[in-house]
Formats: C-alpha cells, structure tokens, sequence
C-alpha cells in the first residue's frame, strides 16, 4: 500500500486529475482567474494608499498556485493544520509543476 507520505501524494494526485477537475475545470484557466483578481486587489490597495501602481508586480497563474501552497503553510504554521491542508499543498505543487512544463 505505501507509506503514508506516498499515500499523500497520491491522494493529491486523485484529486487534481480527478473529480475536482471535473468540477471546476482546468486548474490552470482557475488560478489564472485568482490571479487577476489577486492583482486588482493589490492595484486598489496601492491606489488607497497613494502608491504608483505600475511598481506593483503582476501576479500570474503560477503565482497563485505557489501562494495557496503558502495558504497551506500558514495553516500548519497557526497550529490549524489537518492531514487535509498537506494534501491539498502537494496537490497545489502538483498544479504548479505542471504550469511550469515540469
């Protein structure tokens, strides 16, 4: 059966090749969306705040994946942490490398 660090990631595996893709549709096409909402977020910040906007680095797809895997993060970190947030963090990885060509 494997160990249990295996079994992680082949749960993440299941899910972001699986049902979750069927649902929501391509991770990439998602993460593209989050990103571009991240980034007007960030503009509308700097503009309340009286900073030049074109300083702002521009979030991409790839971006978002890697800052879930730090959502991830943070939860393990706040002591939040469930076996969950471990999967779903390789998964996010797993999303990451295939965007990249990896």
């Amino acid at each position: 059966m494997g160990t249990e660090r295996g079994n992680v990631l082949l749960e993440a595996h299941k899910i972001i090749n699986g049902d979750r893709q069927q649902s929501y549709g391509n991770p990439e096409d998602t993460h593209g969306v989050i990103a571009e909402l991240w980034n007007g977020y960030m503009r509308a910040i700097a503009m309340t705040q009286g900073k030049d906007i074109s300083q702002i680095p521009i979030l991409r797809s790839e971006d978002a994946a890697l800052l879930m895997v730090l959502f991830k993060i943070a939860r393990e970190l706040n002591g939040a942490g469930v076996r969950d947030s471990a999967v779903d963090a390789a998964g996010y990885l797993g999303i990451y490398a295939s965007m990249r060509g990896y």
